[in-house]
């Protein structure tokens, strides 16, 4: 039982230390990776890129509140305009959108392409005011 416990917990730390949340993935490598977890279900729970993706997308999200607050502070136009009240994309939905991107565009970065998906779905401009 110790020698599986201790395997465990060297597993986790490799996986935690080998892919750390700023590994600034592209839209297409989370992709890639994210496709066989999505009808996974306890399987994909059980897998070691499940925590990985979870990650990465919260530090890709982390960026686009830094990048929105240092547009807003510096006056610019925000890059979405997320009526207040709208519920969050599901994950379902936003990878969806991502996927939608062109396969030769995703070499992006997740956070621009999260962006992207976003403007899609909540466009700025007079569009958005009918």
């Amino acid at each position: 039982m110790r020698i599986m416990t201790a395997a465990c917990a060297a597993a986790a730390s490799l996986l935690l230390t080998a892919t750390p949340a700023t590994a600034q993935m592209s839209v297409g490598e989370f992709l890639e990776r994210a496709e066989p977890l999505r009808d996974g279900g306890l399987t994909a729970m059980l897998s070691g890129d499940l925590p990985v993706l979870r990650a990465e997308a919260m530090d890709a999200l982390a960026q686009m509140r830094a990048e929105r607050d240092a547009r807003r502070a510096a006056g610019k136009p925000p890059l979405y305009c997320k009526p207040a009240g709208a519920p969050d994309p599901g994950v379902n939905e936003m990878i969806d959108g991502l996927e939608r991107i062109p396969e030769r565009q995703q070499g992006m970065p997740l956070k621009d392409g999260i962006i992207r998906v976003m403007q899609q779905m909540y466009p700025c401009g007079k569009a958005a005011r009918r």
